[in-house]
């Protein structure tokens, strides 16, 4: 909360020095960005440890993002991908076949790709 009201304070604050390195210079690199930077890393916190926010800044050197965007950026990794579905409609004999598209093209549109017309 002081840090919002002082963001000049930040460097000299006596909690700074227990900040991951990458958070510390995440704050005090702009200094006119600073208190924006503060508000935002602090409404990160809510839901990411310093250190999710420390390897975030540590894969890309991403010091020019605002927080909002590394709060993107954070969201993305926590996605999952679903489980590929099993599939109930193809015979099993067309499971793992692969169709050869030239041939299909040229069955489709024998004039386009050369094929018998």
């Amino acid at each position: 909360m002081d840090w919002e009201k002082k963001p000049r304070s930040v460097r000299y604050s006596r909690f700074f020095k227990y900040l991951p390195e990458r958070v510390q210079t995440y704050l005090t690199i702009r200094s006119e960005e600073t208190k924006s930077r503060v508000k935002g890393i602090k409404k990160l916190l809510e839901k990411y440890s310093l250190n999710d926010i420390h390897a975030v800044l540590k894969t890309e050197e991403r010091f020019e993002r605002a927080p909002h965007e590394l709060g993107f950026i954070l969201e993305a990794k926590e996605a999952a991908y679903p489980e590929k579905l099993s599939e109930a409609h193809t015979p099993e004999i067309l499971l793992n076949y692969e169709t050869d598209l030239n041939a299909y093209d040229k069955r489709l549109c024998p004039s386009l790709e050369g094929g018998v017309s």
